[in-house]
């Protein structure tokens, strides 16, 4: 597969005297420069090393005769002189500071060099070679080169593993190019086993091909490095080519998560584990965790692979020692969730469970931010494996039991500990401990979607909590607010929120008040409060912790629903995109589904209803693991909106009575107010389309009626408003004008404040005679008009459209065919035109799709030939 990435780097690196490429085995170094010296113009010679070359006369034999061929009968000076090697070496050099032509010479396999007379001549060639000549020396071990000189006078060019390994943009295009079809989390799987190391991702790839594609999703959740070929090739390839002291090195070590230079002398009980964390680095064995490049880690399915030839070779109390040296050393650093671990896996659990005590009874009076670190800590698995009556005596440890649990996203476990310890707390009347109890519980109901319990836990946390506990007060309010936005009580839910930012501010929690804020924002939106709601995004977008990335992405894509609503669909289908490239959590943060239907309404409202469905397909899938609200009803109510838009009632009526008749809308919450206004106006529609359906549209005004009474109440100003001017529509189609006018007053007086369209002019075209009635009777005039033209310019396809001969592509599609008929990637794509990799992908299955296509290739020929690109 060509990486163009990587050739544009050796492109680059020949602007330099010396590209120095060092990996270990399976980075796929020979590989690139063979598919690098097929595509350059520049004349390429390649050198194959082999140990043999650590005889002087034959290395130079073969580096001359290189040499020497880039020549022409033109280029040579003088005969060769008889004599020693040297003189040669001194001849072969002049020769060759007369070559004409951009020339490279490429060394393979350097690291079989061991003669110290070997490297100097390779030295002498870097330092007199011609500016025509460029040396490319790939290599498993760093060569014995002044290197830093070479940086220092900018003669070097270096490319790592760290440039080898696979992007996940790579992956795709080599999943794709190989046929498989895999979800986005089997993606992350793979990247986050192999670290992006090439021939893992071979190996892996191989055993992929063999599953029946139907079941290849559940095998990749289960690989690893037990899997044969996969152990054969670590095994052969590269544990048994390691000196044995690196071997000994990555055994002793490959207990450790994570680890740096002072970590590995403690555990090791030297002073040398720099050295060898610098050996394994060049080798791309080893990869930076941190941003300072101290702190390492091993791909994870080479450390499984040490794992078990540890366990194999290694006694039991040298892996106790070594546990417990590393517990010792996190202790003395302060950090004791890590060394609790390393004490829980030395078998010393009661150490583990002291220093967890420790720690959660501080964390627990204040309740930081939990880092990604922390999460990983499962201590608390094997602290619930004891009986109900040895925990119920450590009640405070089985709330942070619980606790864990919670942030680990393990719910099964959580319940268990909870009760234990609320059964405690409750018999020695401990309040405050009782309200950090319900505290916890109410996120549990929170993560769950569990409105009323959430409200429920919330209040018996506040009851109980003192005011000093801040971030669990915090907590208890912000699940109280989530469970009144869920059930469309947006008052309460505003309250509820200012008072968690509040709280969490004063817990010094950053990233929990972002969460609060982003909360108070949807609750705005709900309000139809645009104005105040644009205001507090955009001052999210201002905090620059990468803690916060999530809520800045949701930030982002709440601005996107703004410019949506004030029918600026360029400006919202930016912000959307923005929300989602680059994603670094693929998996992660409400955004991805809220984006997603972002894009899908921008498609819709274009009149592009297959990528509007599409799209909605995606953020089905992304909204799939997230249990907070129910996304399935949220995202069919979208759908029937966008089939209904496009004047298919029938369609639409289909997704919202599955069940085949017409019924009465329940409204029950936030989610199915959208659902019952698209349901008003699919009634609406048929009782249009016939005359004789007098009782389906009596049926939308009565529930619109009574729909009123709740949206006033909870203040959802947004859903009031299209309800508002849907019933309009029906009281002047039923010839009550004054009562029409009254109700389009009311849905134009907020949209006029607020810059509001899309909501209004969602009741389709039976809207126009009313806001013109509205334009005669100087009701909001001026805006009033401005909607009339808003639904003018509406595109509409009709269903003529979708019969005719030629597939109807967007502006966006042609857009992309164009770059891709011009050769460029799907990542390249992304990059300029600041779109997702995921839109991308979208926008081209469905060019597939419309242009009856199979590849890309078909698509730009098919394409040609109905004249939709220029041949």
């Amino acid at each position: 597969m060509p990486r163009h990435r990587l050739l544009s780097l050796l492109n680059e690196g020949t602007k330099y005297p010396l590209t120095l490429c060092v990996a270990s085995s399976g980075w796929g170094k020979g590989t690139l420069l063979t598919s690098w010296a097929n595509h350059t113009d520049k004349h390429v010679s390649w050198l194959q090393v082999d140990e043999s070359d650590n005889e002087v006369a034959m290395f130079y034999q073969k580096l001359a005769s290189s040499l020497l061929a880039m020549l022409s009968k033109q280029d040579y000076q003088s005969d060769p002189p008889p004599g020693a090697s040297s003189l040669d070496l001194a001849w072969t050099l002049e020769q060759v500071s007369h070559i004409t032509g951009d020339h490279v010479l490429i060394l393979n396999d350097y690291h079989l060099v061991s003669n110290p007379e070997v490297h100097e001549a390779v030295i002498a060639l870097i330092r007199w070679a011609p500016p025509s000549l460029h040396l490319i020396i790939s290599s498993e071990s760093t060569p014995p080169f002044p290197l830093s000189s070479f940086r220092a006078h900018s003669q070097l060019f270096e490319i790592s593993a760290l440039d080898l390994a696979f992007t996940r943009g790579d992956l795709r295009l080599l999943l794709r190019e190989n046929l498989i079809d895999l979800k986005e989390t089997s993606v992350e799987r793979l990247m986050d086993l192999t670290g992006g190391w090439p021939a893992a991702l071979h190996l892996a790839l191989l055993q992929i091909k063999r599953i029946d594609p139907e079941d290849r999703d559940d095998f990749v959740s289960n690989i690893g490095a037990r899997d044969r070929r996969i152990t054969e090739w670590l095994n052969d390839a590269i544990y048994d080519t390691l000196p044995s002291r690196i071997r000994t090195f990555m055994l002793d070590t490959c207990i450790l998560n994570e680890f740096s230079a002072p970590l590995c002398d403690t555990v090791r009980s030297t002073d040398d584990s720099g050295e060898y964390i610098v050996w394994l680095k060049d080798r791309g064995l080893i990869s930076p965790v941190d941003d300072q490049g101290t702190t390492f880690a091993y791909p994870k399915l080479l450390r499984a692979f040490l794992r078990d030839q540890f366990s194999r070779t290694s006694d039991l109390a040298h892996e106790k020692d070594l546990w417990q040296k590393a517990a010792a050393w996190y202790q003395k650093r302060g950090e004791l969730l890590l060394a609790a671990e390393y004490h829980m896996a030395s078998g010393d659990t009661t150490a583990g469970w002291l220093l967890l005590d420790r720690y959660h009874s501080h964390a627990l009076e204040s309740a930081p931010s939990i880092s990604p670190q922390k999460t990983r800590l499962t201590w608390y698995r094997e602290f619930l494996s004891w009986p109900d009556s040895v925990l119920a005596q450590e009640p405070d440890l089985c709330l942070s039991a619980a606790f864990s649990s919670y942030y680990s996203k393990d719910l099964d476990h959580i319940e268990r500990p909870l009760r234990l310890a609320e059964q405690a707390f409750l018999a020695r009347d401990d309040k405050p401990a009782l309200g950090r109890a319900h505290a916890i519980r109410s996120l549990v109901y929170r993560y769950r979607g569990s409105a009323d319990l959430a409200i429920d836990e919330g209040k018996h946390a506040l009851d109980n909590l003192p005011t000093d506990l801040n971030w669990f007060r915090g907590s208890a309010l912000l699940s109280q607010s989530f469970g009144f936005y869920l059930n469309g009580d947006a008052g309460s839910s505003a309250q509820c929120a200012a008072e968690a930012r509040s709280e969490f501010v004063k817990a010094h929690d950053n990233r929990h008040a972002a969460i609060a804020e982003t909360q108070h924002i949807e609750v705005l939106l709900l309000q139809g409060s645009l104005i105040e709601a644009e205001e507090r995004s955009l001052a999210l977008l201002e905090l620059q912790s990468n803690a916060l990335d999530a809520e800045r992405r949701l930030a982002r894509a709440i601005l996107g629903f703004i410019a949506f609503e004030r029918n600026h669909l360029n400006e919202a289908e930016v912000h959307f995109n923005t929300a989602l490239y680059p994603s670094p959590n693929a998996q992660k943060g409400k955004y991805l589904p809220f984006a997603y239907i972002g894009l899908a309404e921008v498609a819709a409202a274009r009149s592009d209803i297959d990528t509007s469905l599409m799209l909605l397909n995606e953020a089905e899938q992304y909204a799939a693991p997230r249990p907070e609200r129910n996304w399935s009803a949220y995202i069919q109510g979208v759908k029937a909106k966008v089939l209904l838009e496009q004047g298919d009632h029938s369609e639409a009526a289909k997704v919202l009575y599955p069940q085949g008749s017409i019924v009465e809308t329940p409204l029950q919450g936030t989610t199915s107010f959208m659902s019952f206004i698209i349901a008003q106006r699919t009634l609406l529609a048929f009782a249009l389309e016939d005359a004789n359906r007098q009782d389906i549209m009596n049926m939308a005004k009565r529930q619109l009626e009574r729909s009123l009474v709740l949206f006033d109440a909870n203040s959802a100003a947004i859903w009031c408003l299209s309800a508002r001017a849907l019933l309009g529509c029906i009281y002047f189609k039923l010839g009550q004008r004054e009562q029409a006018l009254r109700s389009i007053e009311y849905s134009l007086a907020l949209a006029e404040k607020e810059q509001i369209v899309r909501s209004v002019i969602a009741a389709g075209d039976i809207l126009k005679p009313l806001l013109e009635l509205a334009v005669a009777q100087d009701v909001h005039p001026a805006y009033a008009q401005s909607l009339i033209h808003a639904l003018e310019c509406r595109p509409k396809r009709s269903k003529a459209d979708t019969d005719e001969a030629l597939p109807v592509l967007s502006e966006r599609e042609v857009e992309i065919l164009e770059m891709i008929a011009r050769g460029s990637t799907t990542e390249t794509i992304s990059q300029q035109l600041y779109i997702s990799v995921h839109t991308v992908r979208t926008h081209i299955r469905n060019t597939l799709q419309k242009l009856d296509a199979h590849s890309r290739v078909e698509a730009v020929e098919n394409a040609r030939e109905r004249g939709i690109l220029p041949r």
